[in-house]
């Protein structure tokens, strides 16, 4: 996602007018240690119920509440208009409009 579908010009501007990013990496350990990498593993499961790669939450900041999850399934072909998809039903969710 991040190597190709987030760097793609319409979805880079989608997301950048609509959301604040923040990332929680639980697929590759890389440069956490064992003990950070097992926290975001579990706070994963905890706000979202599950531990599967890649998968999505837009957070409401007020309340902590998930507004709307996304599990990316199928070709990585289809992810950047599913992904846009998202983006823009989220947006209408919180009132914004979108292009």
């Amino acid at each position: 996602m991040e190597n190709k579908i987030f760097q793609s010009k319409a979805v880079a501007k989608l997301m950048k007018a609509h959301l604040v990013e923040a990332r929680l990496h639980t697929d590759t350990q890389s440069s956490l240690t064992k003990e950070q990498f097992e926290e975001n593993r579990d706070y994963q499961d905890r706000i979202g119920g599950s531990k599967a790669n890649p998968y999505f939450a837009i957070v409401d900041p007020n309340t902590g509440n998930i507004i709307e999850e996304f599990s990316l399934s199928g070709a990585w072909t289809t992810w950047e208009g599913k992904w846009m998809d998202f983006i823009k039903r989220c947006a209408k969710k919180a009132g914004r409009p979108v292009n």
